[in-house]
């Protein structure tokens, strides 16, 4: 029997993104205390991080790097991480050896699953297949085959991509779970979608992703939604997905400044452009919130899309 712990889209950060209390530090570190307790007492022989584990491409401070890799080297088993959009520069994955994560695998606090990866355990064969994140992932479905390899019994791929399930439509580049050849695949874990999108069974294969730990937006699912890692089981013959409640996440209504609001057709939409925005600009000042403190001119025109940005949760 194997068992894995999969965290998604940390979103470690020493100052709270736009929009988020004082608390927002806090909450994240009081999380990953609680989901490395979840490794220890149910014996999880990996951990699987999602992409995204830092917020912030720049100015990370020392310190909270070092607090990671304390937490990380006092975590049992072994650390598997893909990077996602938040994890690079402009520069792309050429970037990472500067970045924040990219210190965390220099120092052995948890490995890079740059390629696939066949590990053994008590008689039993897993390919962990990544599919890292770059800005075109998700214009073509290819992009999160997996290639089974030989005497495997089972093949997991792990990505970091806009994964939906059939029959949802977007105003941006998305990757329905029924375009993606799953010949092969026994289950896809992924991050990058902030909201829960539960466990979808897919021609053949089980979808799943509940959702970022960081809770970065200021929206609906953010505020209401049971915040809970996934751990799953390899057997011999089968796996069981079981979802782990985190007792330590602050409510919603303590994280956010704005106090919550309607959720009309209006807001969603505006939410899913300032997303959309913010997943897929690879620049060298950060994320959308660390480009708008740079900006200047205009402070009028500044605060009203200040005012938009928070109104999107970013």
């Amino acid at each position: 029997m194997i068992r894995a712990l999969v965290i998604n889209d940390v979103h470690l950060a020493a100052s709270p993104p736009m929009g988020c209390t004082e608390r927002y530090t806090d909450d994240i570190k009081g999380m990953l205390v609680e989901a490395r307790q979840y490794a220890r007492d149910n014996e999880c022989q990996y951990t699987i991080f999602t992409g995204d584990f830092f917020h912030y491409k720049r100015g990370t401070p020392d310190g909270l790097k070092r607090w990671a890799m304390e937490l990380l080297q006092e975590w049992p088993g072994r650390r598997l991480a893909i990077v996602g959009n938040h994890d690079q520069s402009y520069r792309g994955l050429d970037s990472l050896p500067d970045q924040p994560i990219g210190l965390l695998f220099q120092e052995g606090s948890m490995e890079w699953l740059r390629e696939d990866l066949v590990t053994e355990d008590d008689g039993i064969r897993i390919q962990w297949s990544p599919a890292n994140y770059f800005p075109e992932i998700d214009h073509n479905p290819q992009n999160f085959r997996l290639y089974r390899q030989d005497n495997v019994d089972w093949a997991v791929k792990v990505a970091h991509g806009t994964i939906v399930p059939p029959g949802r439509t977007f105003e941006f580049h998305t990757v329905p779970m029924n375009t993606i050849d799953t010949t092969g695949m026994d289950l896809c874990i992924y991050g990058h979608p902030h909201y829960d999108v539960g466990v979808n069974h897919v021609d053949g294969c089980d979808f799943v992703c509940l959702g970022s730990m960081g809770r970065t937006q200021a929206n609906e699912d953010e505020y209401t939604r049971p915040m809970r890692l996934l751990q799953v089981q390899f057997d011999k013959t089968e796996f069981t997905l079981d979802e782990l409640p985190l007792t330590s996440a602050t409510p919603g209504a303590e994280l956010f400044l704005q106090k919550k609001a309607k959720d009309d057709s209006e807001d969603r939409a505006l939410t899913r452009l300032m997303r959309h925005i913010d997943a897929t600009t690879l620049i060298e000042q950060g994320s959308v919130d660390e480009v708008m403190a740079t900006l200047q001119g205009d402070t009028r025109a500044k605060k009203r899309l200040i005012e938009y940005l928070m109104k999107a949760g970013l």
